[in-house]
């Protein structure tokens, strides 16, 4: 196992195992830690690659690949067995993206009943609605929510906390504990002059939510796209698959400081996206009530923001129009607190986030607890997985000792940890890559 990982996958086990073609073994070492196995081999950011010794030789094993391929053996390898017994208290997880699913995996794995609730019509959350077709097949996503299902996890769709359950009522209605699991899928506006009242420019989340439920309506002949985080690129590389003839992204700080990964980059400029480097939207120029371009100014770094990153500020003088049919804002994500009771806003949530105690993932109110985006502010997939192992101990806690707590150390998974590999020195081999191309018409959304 990897130091440092969000979650404890132990790499090491699993890749030995790979190279013994025990795959079910492997898969099983997987899920110890990472029940997404299909989902993350696709879409996570493989800090795992980053702490793999064989870098200091040539290039990382290819770690994440590794997990993709064994997890795509799925329909023929063994899946998780439902727990021998039943415990008494009931749990629910409201919200069925990767916190969610995790925690709900472990609870019901230890034996107790767990109802996922799920707002909309598929369960997913942003794994369905913010991550496109061409980086996570719907087929994929669905048979790794299945697995976990099988385990006897009950997942109800079209449920609302907020408007068809609140949080009293399921204390009161029999469950023990609530895990609330929501994300952070509300976006944030520019804030700039013009943009209110035109219909061009819009949130990118909202934008990938429409793609992802099967709207193919063209984006415009021109796309402008404004942030830097993996949002950007996701919107930025769907509205090119719509039709758009050009699209640009448009980041007010240095490339290096993109909060995307490299490979998404690379694969958005391969498929034709320019990028554009500090540089920052001013003002919305419409006309006839329509959205003509997009005045933006060149920026400079200064001193360091709350962000610990060099604060962009506008260079006087330097403005500059960028034509523009369609504006998509990937500038930040926050959580949608609508689903609370109004009177209790303030004691559980702060700057559109929930608050919880770091040491138990409990928030102010007893048995409620709260995990993933919606207490961090947007993460990853596998950082979110981390935060649901996390809740589901500290709940785990709570119903058997009467108090949570989240242990500080885990003990090492009990797997090997190696298996036959020769101890000689490494022979340099470059990792073979696909070569990337351009989306097909017709065949746009298809896996890349």
């Amino acid at each position: 196992m990897f130091s440092g990982l969000p979650a404890d996958v132990n790499v090491k086990a699993y890749v030995s195992l790979i190279a013994e073609e025990r795959f079910a073994q492997a898969l099983d070492v997987i899920r110890v830690r990472c029940p997404l196995p299909g989902i993350c081999g696709r879409v996570c950011h493989h800090p795992c690659e980053l702490a793999c010794n064989r870098r200091n030789v040539d290039e990382p094993v290819a770690i994440r690949s590794l997990k993709r391929f064994v997890a795509d053996l799925e329909q023929e390898l063994p899946r998780p067995s439902p727990p021998a017994g039943e415990k008494p208290q009931r749990v629910a997880v409201i919200g069925s993206g990767p916190a969610g699913l995790t925690a709900a995996f472990d609870l019901r794995l230890q034996g107790y009943p767990v109802t996922v609730f799920e707002a909309e019509a598929e369960p997913g959350g942003m794994l369905r609605y913010g991550i496109t077709a061409y980086r996570l097949p719907r087929e994929v996503l669905s048979v790794e929510i299945d697995t976990l299902a099988r385990t006897g996890i009950d997942i109800q769709t079209g449920r609302r906390l907020g408007k068809d359950l609140e949080l009293e009522q399921l204390l009161r209605g029999g469950y023990s504990a609530v895990l609330l699991a929501v994300g952070a899928q509300a976006g944030r506006p520019l804030g700039i002059p013009g943009e209110e009242g035109c219909p061009q420019v819009e949130d990118a989340l909202a934008f990938l939510r429409r793609v992802n439920d099967g709207e193919r309506a063209h984006p415009g002949r021109r796309v402008v796209v404004i942030g830097g985080g993996a949002t950007a690129v996701e919107a930025a590389r769907s509205a090119l698959r719509l039709g758009a003839e050009s699209v640009a992204i448009l980041y007010r700080r240095y490339r290096e400081e993109v909060l995307a990964s490299a490979e998404e980059v690379e694969a958005a400029e391969s498929e034709g996206i320019a990028f554009r480097f500090l540089v920052a939207p001013s003002r919305v120029i419409t006309e006839g009530g329509n959205l003509r371009a997009l005045e933006c100014v060149e920026v400079g770094l200064r001193e360091p923001d709350s962000s610990g990153r060099r604060r962009p500020v506008a260079i006087p003088g330097s403005e500059f129009h960028v034509e523009a049919d369609r504006v998509l804002a990937a500038v930040g994500q926050q959580a949608d607190l609508d689903c609370l009771p109004p009177d209790r806003i303030s004691d559980l949530a702060e700057h559109n986030l929930l608050r919880t105690d770091p040491a138990t993932a409990m928030t102010a109110l007893s048995g409620v607890f709260a995990a993933g985006d919606v207490v961090s502010g947007p993460s990853t997939v596998i950082e979110a997985i981390a935060a649901g192992h996390a809740a589901a101990e500290s709940i785990r806690h709570f119903l058997e000792e009467g108090r949570p707590g989240i242990r500080e150390q885990r003990p090492e998974p009990e797997a090997p940890t190696e298996l036959g590999l020769p101890d000689a020195p490494p022979i340099l081999a470059a990792r073979i890559r696909p070569a990337m191309l351009r989306p097909e018409r017709g065949r746009e959304f298809a896996e890349v």
